[in-house]
């Protein structure tokens, strides 16, 4: 009896929350600096605007314009191109934050100024679609990098733990443990039978 819920099925099930109250995804500070390109201020403030169909008209002339910039402004354009992909509700977001962040590893390691909000964008976009343990992977690699830059208590960290917390995985629902005492009692029942 003990052991019965154990012994009943032993696939994982997951219950993805129903996520309504993700604020939407802001603007990167890694692109607010004096020395990034114009048109990612101009994509920028079209996103502030909630202008999202301009957003995208200037994502697209920007990437028309990086072919030849350096790799870092090709991140910044990158990096742009994300949010408003994920502003937009695009499902191709999350692709487009996981190769942003493997070639801002790539370029400048763990330290990169594109790191942490590709990862983030990366995790809320898992989430916004319901995929649960990718979320969370992703939103605890974020919260990691972020407290790496910022320190263990920077108030910034709330929006990861928030998130976090939306991802309700209880214990009933997480792969089940099997114990050397249940591995036991399965192989006496198939002997026996």
């Amino acid at each position: 009896p003990v052991f019965a819920a154990a012994q009943a099925d032993d696939r994982p099930m997951i219950r993805v929350p129903v996520v309504t109250e993700i604020p939407p995804l802001e603007w990167p500070t890694s692109l607010v600096r004096p020395d990034v390109h114009p048109q990612i201020h101009a994509i920028e403030s079209a996103v502030t605007r909630n202008d999202l169909v301009e957003a995208q008209r200037l994502v697209a002339a920007q990437a028309v314009e990086m072919r030849d910039a350096s790799p870092a402004a090709r991140l910044d354009a990158q990096l742009a191109a994300a949010v408003v992909m994920a502003r937009s509700g695009d499902p191709q977001a999350r692709q487009r934050f996981a190769t942003v962040a493997e070639n801002a590893a790539a370029l400048e390691g763990l330290h990169s100024p594109h790191l942490l909000p590709a990862r983030a964008g990366e995790g809320f976009a898992a989430l916004r679609r319901g995929e649960a343990l990718a979320a969370e992977e992703l939103l605890s690699s974020a919260l990691h990098l972020h407290r790496m830059r910022y320190g263990l208590h920077d108030s910034g960290q709330v929006i990861y733990l928030q998130a976090l917390s939306l991802i309700h995985i209880s214990e009933p629902t997480r792969p089940l443990y099997t114990s050397y005492a249940v591995f036991c009692l399965k192989k006496g029942a198939q002997a026996a039978a």
